[in-house]
């Protein structure tokens, strides 16, 4: 895939992939979803889906032909319009990628005081590590999860429990970015030149 991708030099093939590949995951979901929203046995759809459609908006947004920044209060405003209209269109969270694929093209491009604070260095790293808590989190779900119940309690306990929450999950996320992630970047780095 990444040679296929590294060879995509036009703006429109870029949102051509994303659009298709959006498509694809949904069509697939469409067909094949539980009742739970979620599909059997094949969790490599919505990985694929999501990562590919991400990539090719990136790739749209790179070679210069994909100017959202416009839309992307609305389009969020407009999510979470849907979400709260129909809560079922969230189930699994799928039929809401593309719109969030979107959303974070748009950001990119987007001006304002938005922009600004998600500019600040502490969003920065946030977002570096960001990668590090897709592979943490899993590993924390008993912590979470207990965390959760206790939240679920009362509502003077919710508050601290989802600041333990983010605390640990962010934590966590942000140890293994600057332990394993930062030092394996510059080792491939320095190997490769």
């Amino acid at each position: 895939m990444f040679v296929v991708v590294a060879r995509l030099r036009s703006w429109r093939a870029g949102l051509a992939m994303a659009f298709l590949s959006y498509a694809a995951m949904l069509a697939i979901f469409a067909a094949f979803a539980l009742p739970n929203g979620n599909l059997e046995h094949m969790f490599y759809v919505r990985i694929m889906g999501e990562f590919l459609g991400g990539v090719g908006l990136c790739l749209a947004w790179k070679r210069g032909g994909l100017v959202l920044g416009r839309i992307a209060v609305p389009l969020a405003a407009a999510t979470l319009l849907v979400i709260w209209l129909y809560p079922a269109s969230h189930s699994g969270g799928y039929w809401l990628a593309p719109a969030l694929g979107v959303f974070v093209a748009a950001l990119a491009t987007a001006t304002g005081p938005l922009v600004r604070w998600l500019s600040r260095p502490i969003m920065l790293r946030a977002g570096e590590a960001s990668y590090c808590l897709y592979l943490t989190h899993y590993l924390l779900r008993d912590v979470v999860a207990g965390l959760s119940d206790w939240g679920r309690q009362s509502w003077l306990a919710a508050i601290p429990a989802t600041v333990a929450i983010v605390l640990a999950l962010g934590g966590a996320a942000y140890a293994l970015h600057r332990l394993v992630e930062v030092p394996a970047r510059r080792l491939l780095h320095a190997r490769a030149s």
